[in-house]
């Protein structure tokens, strides 16, 4: 696990390639989306309710909010967060 957070850190976009139970692992998750909130697409459902794993998410990459779950698309913190990202 070690390895990986590493070679998180210096390329994020590896997430996409892990395996699901890595994938799930909150702290990678966490660690993943907060470099790259697009990577948040990768996420199961449950994780895409999560709102502080949202935040991470949209304050690194506003167009992550078209991943989340309706009920936090329409949060206006999340969404103000995305917009102010995003310009």
């Amino acid at each position: 696990k070690a390895t990986v957070k590493v070679a998180l850190q210096s390329r994020p976009s590896l997430f996409a390639d892990l395996p699901k139970g890595l994938q799930s692992d909150p702290e990678l998750l966490f660690l993943a989306i907060s470099l790259d909130g697009s990577l948040i697409r990768f996420a199961d459902a449950n994780t895409r309710t999560d709102r502080s794993i949202a935040l991470a998410a949209v304050r690194n990459c506003g167009s992550a909010l078209e991943w989340l779950s309706e009920d936090l698309q329409d949060d206006p913190t999340i969404v103000l967060e995305a917009i102010t990202q995003d310009y």
